[in-house]
């Protein structure tokens, strides 16, 4: 409990930044709006092919995670899924919230080159689909599922 140093929310209207107190510590790591929560990755390289996404929702000043989303890489050529960017599909190409995300999408940079990796959200679980890439890239996004 108390003040979330890693936390801040920039209230509607608002032109002052204001810390948000949660009920756990929220690391400092990519973060998605899913149409309903904030969407924070918990883990950005955990062992056993395995991270997490954590789904924290926002009511006043107060942060709360209220679900944890736990992904797999499946069968990955690596040791590690390593995530440092991750997409969801809630928004369109311009960038307005459209739906709540029902997949999202990050690359395993693990691998040469590095398949993108598509899990069901909030489902989580193993990858339902990886698209491969005739070279490596840096980050992935969902435009059209």
């Amino acid at each position: 409990n108390g003040s979330n140093p890693g936390l801040w929310e920039l209230p509607a209207g608002g032109s002052s930044w204001m810390p948000l107190s949660s009920n756990s510590t929220i690391p400092w790591a990519p973060i998605e709006w899913d149409g309903k929560y904030l969407a924070i990755l918990c883990d950005i390289v955990q062992s056993r092919h395995k991270a997490c996404i954590d789904q924290v929702a926002v009511s006043g000043s107060t942060a709360k995670v209220v679900n944890i989303i736990r992904i797999s890489a499946g069968r990955s050529c690596g040791k590690y899924l390593a995530i440092s960017n991750w997409a969801e599909d809630a928004k369109n190409p311009n960038g307005q919230t459209t739906s709540p995300a029902t997949e999202i999408a990050a690359l395993d940079s693990q691998c040469n080159p590095a398949p993108i990796l598509v899990w069901s959200y909030p489902g989580g679980g193993a990858p339902t689909r990886s698209i491969t890439l005739p070279r490596n890239g840096l980050s992935a996004t969902i435009v059209k599922v």
